[in-house]
Order: structure tokens, then sequence, then C-alpha cells
């Protein structure tokens, strides 16, 4: 049983979150820059759409349509050419989405993110960081059923 994921701390992680960086003149790299692997993290503490009824530990509890709306870690891809940032997903520090929770332990109604749960980062649906997921816990005290 994973704990529960709230806006206590904790850390959402994807890799490779792969954007063009600039570089000097063309030659060895072309217009873009080259493409480089970054990690792509997002930090619990600010997650938006928690629970402000049911509280663990006084945070907030995550549930199925919370987010991160910016993660960290791809800020030196800012290349605008020929894609700009992110070489699939078009952008860079992009919000952070659960795509796992579970339905059995609700919070007002929805389901909770549980550790380890999946996540896609730099928005919905892109395939610029394959998959994510919440790493580190935000709190040990509760745990939740799958």
């Amino acid at each position: 049983m994973p704990p529960a994921a709230t806006k206590g701390g904790g850390t959402c992680l994807g890799i490779p979150d792969v954007c063009h960086i600039p570089v000097p003149p063309p030659p060895p790299a072309g217009p873009g820059g080259v493409p480089v692997p970054f990690p792509n993290t997002g930090l619990l503490v600010l997650t938006t759409r928690v629970t402000w009824r049911v509280l663990i530990r006084n945070k907030g509890i995550c549930v199925h349509n919370s987010q991160i709306p910016r993660s960290m870690g791809d800020e030196p891809g800012v290349s605008m050419f020929p894609t700009p940032r992110g070489i699939m997903s078009r952008t860079n520090m992009g919000k952070v989405v659960f795509r796992r929770f579970t339905f059995k332990v609700r919070a007002q109604g929805k389901g909770i993110v549980m550790h380890t749960a999946t996540t896609s980062h730099n928005g919905l649906g892109n395939f610029n960081v394959l998959a994510g997921a919440h790493m580190v816990p935000s709190q040990i005290k509760v745990f939740v059923g799958r």
C-alpha cells in the first residue's frame, strides 16, 4: 500500500525531456541547436486543485484532477528553431498532470493520487517525456489501498 500524495512535499520526476539548447553557428549543430535530454521535476508543494476539506497532516490531498502548474529542470531548452523548446511537446516548464489514482479511496468524492503514480509532464498526452512518476513521497503516515 503506497502513501497518499499531499501538498506537504514530494517530487514527481520525468526523464528524458529532450529540448534543443542554443549553440553557436550551424555547422555542427544545425539552426535549432543541439537536442539534450533533461530531467523534468515537479514539486508537490506547488500542486493546485487539491482537497481543502479533507487534509492529511494539515495539507491538501492530491486527487485525480490535481496538477502542478509549472515543472522545472528543462529551463536551458529555450531554442526557438526549428522546433521551439521541447522537441515533441514544443514547450518547456509546462504543467505536470497525474495519470494514475485510486477510486477505492476518495477524498471529497475524487480518487486519491498515490506514491509511484504515473505522471505526464509538459502537459497532457505528449511524448516529450514518455512517462514520469511520483518518486519522492510527500508523507508516510497515511497509506492507501489500490
